[in-house]
């Protein structure tokens, strides 16, 4: 995903690419991707599947210095 990607941008890479897979998230396509990750992802579907962030695997993130960072770089 890109910078600034909103949940609908999401919602629609992942249909095109898997018709079994979904992602837990909100119901405003308009949110921004990282503000609903880092606010812990409260979606419709939260008492059957939890919170969104509890199924993210590996993101990649810019630190205060620049530097990009995975699930590598950070350490479990």
């Amino acid at each position: 995903m890109k910078a600034r990607a909103t949940l609908g941008e999401l919602y629609y890479r992942i249909w095109r690419k898997s018709k079994v897979h979904a992602f837990l998230a909100g119901v405003c396509p308009t949110v921004g991707v990282g503000g609903h990750l880092s606010g812990g992802g409260y979606g419709t579907m939260i008492r059957k599947y939890g919170l969104s962030v509890d199924h993210v695997i590996d993101a990649k993130i810019v630190d205060a210095k620049g530097r990009i960072l995975d699930r590598k770089g950070i350490g479990e």
